[in-house]
């Protein structure tokens, strides 16, 4: 299942995402798989600083997390991400979270992303300029399923 994810990036669990237990807030999770999206972003070429971030009129229909194990405060964390699917007007991101240096998942999940024309409110086809390197990014690993019925 993890051979699937190309991209990964590592943060370390700051105090201030911590609940009282010194583990990770559940909602926080969001907030990082956000952040991995936008670093895969830049590493597919799509992001080179702020005024380079992307036009992509999308949104997120929906997020799906799954808690197995607690990131705690000061973990260094292992984000892996990959898009799993991309279609004409939408695209998943997939999460596997684990703590840097072990292999056990602490947490699986996945982002639904829609292109939509604001104006309209209704789908439209993702650009080329953002579809095309992802689609060379993952090549021949699209549609695979990483064997994990949590995500979807």
């Amino acid at each position: 299942m993890i051979e699937l994810f190309r991209f990964k990036t590592e943060m370390r669990i700051p105090f201030e995402d911590v609940d009282l237990f010194g583990l990770l807030h559940n909602a926080k999770y969001f907030s990082y798989f956000e952040k991995c999206r936008f670093e895969y972003l830049r590493n597919i070429g799509l992001i080179h600083g702020e005024e380079s971030l992307p036009n992509v009129e999308c949104a997120v229909v929906e997020h799906f997390c799954s808690y197995k194990k607690p990131a705690k405060y000061d973990d260094m964390i292992e984000f892996l991400v990959r898009v799993s699917f991309v279609k004409r007007s939408s695209l998943q991101f997939q999460y596997i979270l684990l703590r840097k240096g072990e292999k056990q998942i602490l947490t699986t999940g996945y982002t639904n992303l829609v292109w939509v024309n604001f104006e309209t409110g209704k789908p439209r086809s993702i650009p080329p300029h953002i579809k095309d390197p992802v689609l060379a990014f993952e090549g021949d690993n699209l549609g695979k399923s990483p064997g994990n019925p949590i995500i979807k």
